[in-house]
């Protein structure tokens, strides 16, 4: 990859970073720390996941990959309770911390001037479901999350060609 496409992504990344962290400690009112930035897919094992495609200024999908773990404690600290296993209401609260997360990013990617940007509402999917697998015509830009003593990855996964696009 050239200068200018590794600008772009580690762009992508810093936005991720913020968005996540912003809706985590701002919103969710739980701290986390972030790993750095890697071009490429995220290689922890799913439990939990939602999928959004963005489309507009930006093409991609955001992914969030979770642990069942850390995707019930942020779905407890969006409706602001614990419990101890999932439920529907979970899940529903958990698409939404996702749908959060990647509001913040489209905020960005706008305020970036990439254009205007629309969201698809969240896939939650879980264990055994269908996930998107990257491929040789996409490039994944991911980051890593801890949330006390648990793990959970956000990435972006764009075409090959708009990455491209982009970066020239």
């Amino acid at each position: 990859m050239g200068a200018s496409m590794d600008g772009f992504l580690l762009e992508i990344g810093a936005t991720i970073g913020e968005a996540v962290q912003e809706i985590a400690e701002n919103m969710l009112l739980v701290a986390i720390e972030a790993d750095e930035v890697t071009i490429g897919a995220c290689e922890m094992p799913m439990e939990q996941g939602v999928w959004i495609e963005l489309d507009g200024g930006i093409q991609a999908h955001f992914r969030l990959i979770a642990t069942d773990d850390s995707a019930l404690r942020l779905a407890c600290a969006l409706l602001g309770e614990e419990r101890e296993a999932f439920d529907e209401e979970l899940g529903d609260a958990f698409g939404e911390v996702v749908n959060m997360m990647a509001g913040g990013m489209v905020t960005r990617f706008e305020d970036r001037e990439h254009g205007s940007v629309s969201m698809t509402p969240p896939l939650r999917v879980v264990i055994g479901d269908t996930f998107p697998e990257p491929s040789p015509e996409v490039i994944c830009v991911h980051q890593g999350f801890h949330l006390d003593g648990t793990f959970f990855c956000a990435e972006v996964v764009f075409p090959l060609e708009f990455a491209q696009w982009k970066a020239a």
